[in-house]
């Protein structure tokens, strides 16, 4: 089944137009992407999905434990088999909780090497939960479109945003 690209103004009207608007007079990619967040999040919560109390606290304790948790512990904690909790978090959630907790070790990652020049990489690693620093690399690179250590060298504190041109390590 091929799916075809469907325009937002289909989807959300005129919220669509706002977003867009909103969007384009943002002053950098952070501020967009928590533009967005913000946005869906509103989306969803008046949205008529009640989510399952078991998804819930799945997301929250996946949340507690800066994705630092085995999915297949909170599978056995719920007493469902790893492919039900997965199917039951994707359908409910829109990504599978492998996925999720990957964002969130991102997400902190990220924090962590935006707002603080204190830290060496390998700290960041070991604090978010990575294996090593290329497990770190790896990921930021998949989620950021470059490495941290070049993010690093690019994100100026006195500047708004990032240089768009890192992406193109």
């Amino acid at each position: 089944m091929t799916q075809g690209i469907v325009d937002l103004k289909d989807l959300w009207g005129s919220d669509a137009d706002v977003l867009v608007e909103q969007l384009s007079e943002s002053s950098s990619w952070q501020k967009r992407f928590a533009l967005v967040e913000r946005f869906l999040a509103e989306k969803f919560a008046r949205s008529n999905q009640t989510i399952r109390l078991e998804v819930k606290w799945a997301w929250e304790q996946l949340e507690n434990y800066g994705g630092c948790i085995q999915i297949r512990q909170l599978a056995r904690e719920l007493g469902w088999s790893d492919r039900h909790f997965s199917t039951c978090f994707r359908e409910q959630i829109g990504i599978t909780p492998k996925v999720a907790a990957r964002r969130i070790r991102f997400t902190r990652a990220h924090q962590l090497l935006t707002d603080s020049e204190n830290y060496a990489l390998s700290e960041i690693a070991t604090m978010c939960g990575y294996s090593d620093q290329s497990h770190f690399t790896r990921e930021f690179h998949r989620f950021a479109g470059c490495s941290p250590t070049v993010y690093q060298a690019a994100h100026f504190p006195d500047l708004l945003g990032t240089p768009g041109d890192i992406i193109n390590e």
